[in-house]
């Protein structure tokens, strides 16, 4: 309980904080020495906010001090007459927003000088933005559809593997403690490792469940992310599908590993490479969400240890069909049914076994494995 509130505590901050974080306009120091340099620098203060800045406006007496001030890195831009004065940069938005407040103020003096009333400047000085037409216009569903397979991946992965390892340690403590042998008294060894696998499975649903509504209200709410309209509740639906073949499959490879061994110190040698495995499968994973319509994505979504990793970056990205995503679930849940016969075997031969490690061969072999 204190763990799954610590995670939610994590994903909330990493799920808000960016959010807050993106929306703050960048700031900008900039000094001014003089009267026509501070009016320059107040309208450049006052267009900031159309580009998400903030310029703060610090006046100086004389230019030593202003050159200072920029040497010091007080200030990012001085404005001394009709001279712009930087460090080392001399481009970037507070130039940019201070050479444009200088033209116009320019601008509004020669027409001033021209006769032209200050309505008709006005008319003439503040025009409309052209307007911004995007030819690609799906470009940022797919950019939040890109996000989405991201999150949904690495929670995939660290929800599948999490719950693997409890139930790899679960078997372990029962069987180091000698409770499992009480167990077996009244219940068989697969019924017993199938209530393990069932149990921590749900409760690993509800953990989910627990820790992404909420980071997923709270990203919504300030920002960070952006659902791809109207598909969001199935994109849920396909990634607690996938969660739950995932948890399964690695489910059971961790329960066998677990009946091998008598200690807990032991647990961590037979657990390796099946973790080694996942990872494996993790970075395929991400191959996948790079190119989810390439050969790669679309041959690993056929493997039953690498499937859950696959298939929901690319459904979340738009790049497998129907027909071949219910083919991918069909070979997935053959392959976990298979692995859970296996995983009872090993469990069922391996459970009793105290003392030494039991190999898997031996726990795999037709005959009773050697005493």
């Amino acid at each position: 309980i204190v763990g799954s509130i610590i995670t939610l505590a994590i994903v909330l901050a990493f799920a808000i904080i960016p959010g807050l974080v993106g929306n703050d306009p960048d700031r900008f120091k900039v000094g001014a020495v003089g009267p026509r340099a501070q009016a320059v620098a107040s309208v450049a203060s006052q267009a900031a906010p159309s580009v998400n800045a903030r310029l703060d406006v610090k006046t100086y007496s004389s230019r030593v001090k202003a050159e200072q001030a920029i040497s010091d890195k007080t200030i990012r831009v001085a404005l001394i007459g009709d001279e712009l004065i930087v460090r080392d940069d001399p481009s970037g938005t507070a130039v940019e927003l201070v050479q444009a407040a200088s033209a116009r103020l320019r601008a509004e003096q020669a027409l001033r000088a021209a006769g032209t009333d200050q309505a008709a400047i006005t008319r003439v000085l503040d025009q409309r933005p052209l307007p911004v037409r995007a030819i690609d216009a799906r470009a940022k569903e797919r950019s939040a559809r890109e996000e989405l397979a991201f999150i949904g991946l690495v929670l995939l992965f660290v929800s599948v593997l999490t719950l693997a390892v409890m139930v790899a340690f679960g078997v372990v403590e029962e069987k180091s403690s000698r409770v499992v042998e009480v167990l077996l008294a009244a219940v068989r060894p697969r019924d017993l490792i199938g209530g393990k696998v069932i149990g921590l499975g749900l409760l690993g649903i509800a953990q989910l469940v627990a820790i992404a509504v909420p980071a997923l209200i709270a990203a919504l709410a300030v920002g960070t992310l952006d659902l791809p309209a109207g598909s969001s509740p199935g994109i849920l639906g396909v990634l607690l599908l996938w969660f739950v073949l995932g948890y399964v499959i690695y489910a059971a490879l961790f329960a066998a590993a677990g009946a091998l061994v008598s200690r807990q110190e032991d647990l961590q040698s037979v657990i390796t490479p099946i973790s080694l495995l996942a990872q494996g499968s993790l970075a395929i994973g991400f191959i996948a969400a790079a190119s989810p319509g390439g050969l790669p994505a679309r041959i690993f979504s056929f493997f039953p240890r690498v499937a859950p990793f696959v298939v929901p970056t690319r459904f979340v990205r738009a790049s497998i069909g129907v027909g071949e995503q219910i083919a991918a679930i069909a070979v997935s849940v053959l392959g976990a049914v298979l692995l859970v016969v296996i995983a009872a075997r090993v469990y069922e031969r391996g459970i009793l076994r105290t003392g030494a490690r039991v190999r898997w061969r031996d726990a795999l072999s037709r005959g009773r494995p050697a005493s």
